[in-house]
Parts: C-alpha cells; sequence; structure tokens
C-alpha cells in the first residue's frame, strides 16, 4: 500500500533521496538538473489531433525522469519544482479575458489511482495553488492495460474513454482549459467535455513526447 503524499514528502526531508533527473545523492533535483529545467520555457506544440498544446517540457532527459519517478516511484517530494513548471504552461495557455475558467485535469484510470494513492496532476495543481475542477471521470478500467497496445491500438482504446460527471452533465457555454502530465488523452477527453457544451480555450501538460508533435512544429527553445 503506497505510502500517503505527505508522510512521503515528510520522510524525504529526513532521508534525503536521489536525484530524480540524474541519480545523483542528496537533493530533489540536483542543482544541474534544476538549473537545466528551470531554463526551459513553456512552448506551443502541436500533436496530431485537437489543436495546440502548451508545454513546460519535452518528455525526454531529466524531465521524463522527473516525471516517471513522480508518477510511478511515490516521489511526491518532486511535486513543487513539477507544479512550478506546470503552471507556467497553464499560464501561457489561459486566454485573456479573465472570466472564470474551469481547470479540468484529465483523469486517471481507476487502476493507478488505487496504485499511487494519490493524482499526479490534480497534486500538481493544488500544489501550483490552483483547485482542479473533476469534470471528467473514465469509463471503467479501459486505460490499465494501454502498456501493451501499440500507438494505434493506445489511440483507439483512449476513443470513448470518458464521461462527464454526473454533476456537471449540463454544461453549456462552461469554459474549460485542459490540463494532463503528458497529454496522451487529451483528445479523447476534449471531445467528451465539447459534446457536453463545454468550451475548452486552452490545453497544457508538463511534458510533451516527441512522438506527439510533427516535425514540421518542433517548438523553438527546447
Amino acid at each position: 500500500m503506497p505510502l500517503p503524499p505527505i508522510l512521503t514528502e515528510a520522510l524525504a526531508v529526513v532521508l534525503p533521496d536521489r536525484c530524480a533527473g540524474c541519480g545523483r545523492d542528496g537533493a530533489v533535483l540536483c542543482p544541474g538538473c534544476s538549473s537545466s529545467l528551470r531554463g526551459l520555457r513553456p512552448a506551443v506544440v502541436v500533436p496530431r489531433h485537437g489543436g495546440p498544446v502548451h508545454a513546460a517540457w519535452p518528455y525526454e532527459g531529466a524531465a521524463r525522469a522527473a516525471l516517471l519517478a513522480f508518477k510511478e516511484s511515490g516521489r511526491t517530494d518532486l511535486a513543487t519544482p513539477l507544479a512550478a513548471a506546470l503552471a507556467g504552461a497553464l499560464r501561457a495557455a489561459l486566454p485573456d479575458g479573465g472570466r472564470p475558467i474551469a481547470v479540468v485535469p484529465v483523469p486517471p484510470s481507476p487502476a493507478g489511482d488505487r496504485r499511487r494513492g494519490y493524482r499526479p496532476v490534480e497534486l500538481l495543481l493544488r500544489r501550483a495553488g490552483l483547485r482542479p475542477t473533476r469534470l471528467l471521470r473514465t469509463r471503467g478500467e479501459g486505460g490499465a492495460q494501454q502498456k501493451t497496445l501499440d500507438r494505434v491500438g493506445r489511440a483507439a482504446a483512449r476513443e470513448g474513454a470518458f464521461r462527464v460527471v454526473r454533476a456537471e452533465e449540463r454544461m453549456r457555454d462552461r469554459d474549460a482549459i485542459l490540463v494532463d502530465d503528458v497529454g496522451a488523452s487529451l483528445a479523447a477527453a476534449q471531445a467528451e467535455l465539447e459534446a457536453a457544451g463545454a468550451r475548452v480555450l486552452g490545453r497544457a501538460v508538463l511534458c510533451a513526447t516527441a512522438e506527439r508533435i510533427p516535425r514540421t512544429s518542433a517548438p523553438e527553445g527546447w
């Protein structure tokens, strides 16, 4: 059974772990990895479906290692630096105008919820001082077996993977911004929200993967 996030972070302070980016002893992120990640500005990338996405980092190197440690190894001590990066991508994705916009995380699979004991994207949003709005939920356990599928199979499995939560079924003209870790399910989540009448005004992710970025739209600055 995974430790609660608050206990994991407390233990990390007392017993320093290895750098999540390069494996060196004694820091959540060593000065070198921390400096390299802070030097990356959010970029607009164009995946194959659904329009532009604002991404904090490319899904490679120290960024990829830190995200995987946070999601798969219980390294919630990484929440603060990851949240700061995601908040930068969100600020870039927010449209001008100042009207109320729901910050909607793409929900994880039920299996992921049980395994981790926390929702990674929601934890990052809260750490960034934002209130995530749960407008979506997954349809059963469909996402749990995607690691065994190829790219085409994963895309097919994500279609229809979400549904609007019962209390939010009437969302005509509600404004929302979608947030995810690497954005694998953004298009499916957006389709469900828009089918319910919401307006998705932007999309933000912590990391963008190379397979979802056509070479013609590679972001400047990474």
